[in-house]
């Protein structure tokens, strides 16, 4: 199995928790300080997700000498793959939030 192939079924298995998620807890702003320790374990997850993909990525695009045994997301792979910059727009027309977050 890839990386390509796991980080897909990964990414695959997390979207649907989140639509689990959006039917039993309306996505609004009425709602936007739920708190639970679900929630809390799927967001470890998202976010340990995308670190191991930035770092795959970083030694993907990196040349063996730069390569670090153990990079760092935000100080080796961010700055390296150019992303310091980079926003991301999350759009999902069941979300009911009134204002976006920038």
């Amino acid at each position: 199995m890839t990386d390509i192939t796991l980080y897909q079924e990964i990414y695959n298995q997390i979207e649907s928790e989140t639509l689990n998620i959006a039917y039993h807890v309306s996505l609004d702003e009425s709602q936007k300080n739920v708190y639970s320790p679900y929630f809390s374990e799927l967001q470890l997850r998202i976010y340990a997700q995308i670190e191991s993909v930035l770092k795959k990525k970083y030694q993907d695009v990196s040349d063996l000498e730069s390569k670090k045994g153990n990079p760092k997301y935000d100080y080796d792979c961010i700055p390296a793959l150019s992303l310091e910059e980079k926003k991301a727009y999350l759009y999902w027309n069941q979300y009911h939030f009134k204002k976006k977050a920038i």
